[in-house]
């Protein structure tokens, strides 16, 4: 054999051993017996699957369930009426430190999120997000029970109380309930001997 040939065949040897290398750890460190306990080097379960999978923190009160403690311990403020973020301008609270500094905003006008289609600017990412979708028509938020489509997840709740007939906003004075918090407010001023305005269920 010449020398020439012995030279490509070790070369093509080598290249092969270089591909295959890093492929065979389940078959060279498992036996067959073993297969039912191998796991894959990533995760095969959902999206979903993952982050429920992730929530391992529940709320005593609510049984609402956060994949971190700092989630929840915010999330707890909504039970106990804590707001430890204060306003330094006019000493308004808020549960968050990213509320209250999108609330600096309405005293400074800042708005640092702009609109690459029409240039309208805003204070909240949230905000330029949900103003996007009137360009472009998209509607993510759909209803499982009879397939409407919203371009906020907030209407998309609205939405589901016309099916489920749930109002969770409830007059304290009267007892009244409401499926939005706008009309619960409305509501309220008949009892202050406000102007009874119309309510309406959007």
């Amino acid at each position: 054999m010449k020398r020439e040939e012995l030279q490509q065949r070790q070369t093509e040897r080598r290249n092969i051993s270089s591909e295959t290398e890093g492929h065979t750890e389940h078959s060279t460190e498992h036996s067959d017996t073993d297969d039912e306990d191998w796991e894959p080097p990533f995760n095969l379960t959902s999206g979903a699957d993952r982050g429920e999978e992730r929530k391992k923190h529940q709320c005593h009160v609510c049984n609402k369930r956060f994949s971190t403690k700092q989630h929840i311990k915010i999330h707890t403020r909504v039970h106990t009426g804590e707001k430890p973020h204060k306003c330094s301008t006019c000493d308004k609270t808020f549960t968050q430190k990213c509320n209250l500094n999108t609330h600096k905003r309405t005293h400074t006008g800042e708005k640092p999120y702009k609109c690459s289609t029409c240039d309208n600017t805003f204070t909240q990412k949230c905000d330029l997000i949900r103003h996007r979708r009137t360009h472009t028509g998209e509607k993510p938020y759909k209803c499982s029970t009879c397939d409407k489509t919203f371009t906020q997840k907030c209407d998309l709740i609205r939405h589901r109380r016309t099916h489920t007939g749930e109002k969770p906003y409830k007059c304290s004075t009267c007892d009244k309930t409401f499926t939005q918090k706008c009309n619960l407010n409305t509501h309220r001023r008949t009892h202050k001997g406000g102007k009874n305005t119309r309510l309406f269920n959007l």
